[in-house]
């Protein structure tokens, strides 16, 4: 099988098949979203920097499975991560399409 990879700004991720294998970003506040702290063990805070109505976020493994999905109602919403095991996860912003890596402690 083929290892490919995609790029967003500063964020690469190298996958097989449907498994993640790698990821590398430089660049930890991307335009329009910050999550912090980062790393976490219990709640983080999804900022949105525009002003959004209303947002998605989902939180994704290293397999590429979704973990949970989110509708985000204020600019700067506490989400729980608690239920989430030690590890690393991409946080996909779905109305920017923009992705973040978290860190749970």
């Amino acid at each position: 099988m083929n290892i490919d990879s995609f790029c967003y700004q500063n964020f690469t991720v190298m996958y097989q098949g449907n498994y993640i294998l790698e990821t590398n970003d430089k660049q930890y506040d991307l335009e329009n979203l910050i999550i912090a702290p980062n790393p976490s063990k219990d709640y983080v805070k999804v900022n949105f920097i525009d002003t959004f109505n209303k947002n998605e976020i989902e939180i994704y493994d290293m397999y590429g499975k979704l973990q949970k999905c989110i509708t985000i109602k204020d600019k700067n919403e506490l989400v729980d991560i608690s239920e989430l095991k030690q590890g690393i996860y991409l946080v996909k912003a779905v109305n920017s399409n923009m992705t973040y890596k978290l860190i749970k402690e």
